[in-house]
């Protein structure tokens, strides 16, 4: 699997409408039609704050998609408020972990 983009993208959602949230995506190419991903919690590293560990999950889908297709986004969203977490780790499907997104890069949508 490759990501598409070097980019994950991490916020707190925190308009007044919703309850405030934590989003992170990516767009990750699997480089085959049947295949999907997820991304799940995976623990939580005790530190002061808090490290938020996410972890991605391979899976067969039934249906494949179409042959070009290859490309799927990966969403977490749980509740969360800013300075809830110092950072996120997100860890490939073996444990590795392929990317660490700082507090400071972690946006607030407001």
């Amino acid at each position: 699997m490759k990501l598409k983009s070097p980019e994950w993208n991490a916020w707190y959602n925190m308009q007044p409408q919703n309850p405030s949230s934590l989003n992170v995506t990516a767009l990750i190419d699997l480089e085959d039609t049947s295949s999907d991903l997820d991304l799940k919690f995976h623990s939580i590293l005790k530190r002061r704050p808090p490290i938020l560990v996410l972890k991605l999950e391979k899976k067969t889908i039934f249906v494949p998609r179409d042959d070009e297709d290859t490309v799927v986004r990966v969403v977490y969203n749980k509740p969360a408020r800013p300075g809830d977490f110092h950072s996120i780790i997100i860890l490939d499907e073996n444990g590795k972990t392929i990317k660490e997104i700082p507090e400071s890069d972690i946006t607030i949508a407001w």
